[in-house]
């Protein structure tokens, strides 16, 4: 009975390690998405910006 509880035990301790690491990764993926996000949101302002006034100087 005692093995049963130590590997229970064992189990037990390996699950909230992975559980941190699972919380770990959830937020280096948000962190990393939301970077991309505001990369393209801004890089897709800029350039419309930019082509707006390369048309006013054109025209």
């Amino acid at each position: 009975m005692r093995g049963e509880s130590e590997k229970i035990w064992e189990f037990g301790a390996k699950s909230e390690k992975n559980k941190g690491n699972l919380s770990y990764c959830i937020l280096l993926f948000l962190l990393t998405a939301t970077n991309k996000f505001i990369a393209y949101f801004c890089r897709h302002k800029f350039d419309n910006i930019h082509i707006k006034s390369t048309i006013r100087t054109f025209v």
